[in-house]
């Protein structure tokens, strides 16, 4: 399939004062024939939108089963405000080719990156006052959870940690639920990279902190109706 190029026509954006949204975001698609796993695939097709230090990509996946995800891919210096412009573009032209309610979920990879670790400082936070967090690293094997998966995707849902990419989607027509996590990070908090931005006071001179995950499940739902 050649490969085509749409514009995006958007309003100029403030993100907290740093970043201004282009004008036009122009949005790239075509078959991505280098993703692996094709023998299950019905297609893959990848849309990209980039700035100079900013590249996003989201790809459509339907699989022969008839499921339908989508997976991100980003490489991107900007905190998620000041990318959300990007997003927007490219799920509004994925929503307008097969609309967002037929996906199934989201591939999300890890929950946050380098340059933006925010969300994970919002479940650190709530890390620290887990009963079923403390349980899990003071008495492992013995905890009430062998696994600390179930308690990132609890703590991240109860404080809306992703509540930016929700925004995004809601604006599409859908909302997003963390659905399941895999590999969780956790350290004493003096050696954790959250170290100095969290309030520990209450919780002892270095307390164990869960911050981050290798790759993170979001499932797709239509979003509530709108408040009068």
């Amino acid at each position: 399939m050649a490969i085509r190029y749409f514009a995006v026509l958007l309003g100029v954006a403030l993100s907290a004062g740093v970043f201004a949204a282009p004008a036009e975001v122009v949005v790239r698609q075509y078959v991505d024939k280098d993703s692996g796993g094709w023998a299950y695939k019905r297609s893959d097709e990848a849309f990209v939108a980039a700035l100079p230090d900013c590249h996003i990509q989201w790809n459509a996946v339907h699989n022969k089963t008839g499921e339908r995800y989508l997976q991100l891919t980003r490489r991107c210096a900007r905190d998620f405000a000041a990318q959300s412009a990007l997003h927007r573009a490219v799920l509004r032209k994925i929503d307008q080719a097969w609309g967002l309610k037929s996906f199934g979920y989201i591939v999300w990879g890890a929950f946050c990156d380098e340059a933006d670790m925010r969300w994970c400082q919002t479940v650190a936070q709530a890390s620290l006052a887990s009963d079923d967090f403390i349980d899990y690293w003071r008495n492992y094997p013995k905890s009430r959870f062998k696994n600390p998966n179930p308690i990132f995707v609890q703590l991240a849902n109860d404080t809306r940690a992703y509540a930016e990419l929700a925004s995004v989607l809601e604006g599409l027509g859908v909302t997003v639920r963390l659905m399941n996590v895999e590999k969780v990070f956790s350290e004493r908090y003096l050696a954790s990279p959250l170290a100095g931005q969290l309030d520990i006071s209450g919780h002892g001179k270095n307390p164990r902190v869960m911050y981050n995950v290798g790759m993170a499940f979001f499932v797709i739902s239509e979003a509530p109706p709108a408040d009068d």
